[in-house]
C-alpha cells in the first residue's frame, strides 16, 4: 500500500463476510463447537471493526462508536477467558502472555480508535476538558492529532 492510495475497506469487509458464510456452516459436528465459537469471535471482531473503518470513510460518527465497542466488549470478553486458564500463566507463552492474533486485533481496534479520533475530535472534545481530551488522546495507539 502506497502513499496517497485509499484503502478500500468495503472490498475488505466483503471478503471478511463472504470468509464468514462460507465456513459458518462448515462447524457441522459436536466435536467442533468450541473452534466454531471461537472462529465466530474471531470474525465478528473483524467484521465490526472493518464496517467501522468503512463508515469512517463516509465520515458518520455514531455507528462507528456503536461497532468499536462491541469489538471492544468481545476483546474483553476474549481476554478474561484467556487469563482464566492456567496455560496462559504457566505455559510455554511467558514472553507473550497473549496470543499474536488477539494482540493483532487490539492493534487494529487501537487504529481504528486513533482514525476515529482523529475524524472527530471537534466533537469528541465538546464532550470533556481539554486536559482529559490530551489524556486520553496520548493513551491511544496514534496520537494523529497532536502529531
Amino acid at each position: 500500500m502506497g502513499l496517497n492510495k485509499q484503502i478500500r475497506y468495503n472490498e475488505i469487509l466483503t471478503q471478511i463476510e463472504s470468509v464468514i458464510e462460507k465456513n459458518s456452516e462448515g462447524f457441522t459436528d459436536i466435536c467442533l463447537t468450541p473452534a466454531k465459537a471461537v472462529f465466530s469471535l474471531e470474525c465478528e471482531i473483524l467484521e465490526q471493526l472493518f464496517k467501522a473503518l468503512t463508515l469512517l470513510q463516509k465520515l458518520e460518527f455514531l455507528p462507528p462508536l456503536a461497532l468499536i465497542h462491541g469489538a471492544h466488549t468481545r476483546l474483553a470478553a476474549w481476554e478474561s477467558k484467556m487469563q482464566s486458564r492456567e496455560i496462559w500463566k504457566l505455559g510455554i507463552f511467558k514472553n507473550s502472555p497473549l496470543p499474536a492474533l488477539f494482540q493483532w486485533f487490539q492493534k487494529l481496534k487501537g487504529a481504528v480508535l486513533s482514525k476515529f479520533s482523529l475524524y472527530f475530535h471537534d466533537i469528541l472534545a465538546q464532550q470533556t476538558t481539554p486536559s482529559d481530551m490530551r489524556q486520553l488522546c496520548a493513551k491511544l495507539h496514534h496520537d494523529h492529532y497532536q502529531k
